[in-house]
């Protein structure tokens, strides 16, 4: 579990309910989706500790998400944070 955090049993049961419907959240075409695919400038990844530090394209639910959010909406529901430059900020 993240930072040592416990789920109660109900916790965990909502959490399983939760999962199932993240395919609706991330597809429906009313929704905006904001990737963060890449770290920001300037992110140390060797002070992460134990924070997954993969490259966007390695992670499993992040290329699921990325998918779902492809099929139904316009490009501009899904944006990609990490092409944004830093002086947009």
């Amino acid at each position: 579990p993240a930072n040592d955090l416990m789920r109660t049993e109900a916790q965990n049961a909502l959490f399983k309910q939760a999962l199932g419907c993240l395919g609706t959240l991330y597809s429906h075409q009313h929704t905006l989706v904001l990737r963060l695919t890449s770290f920001p400038e300037g992110y140390k990844k060797d002070l992460a500790d134990d924070n997954n530090v993969s490259e966007y394209a390695d992670r499993g639910w992040c290329a699921t998400e990325s998918a779902w959010s492809s099929l139904t909406k316009w490009s501009n529901k899904s944006l990609d944070l990490g092409r944004m430059k830093s002086n947009y900020r």
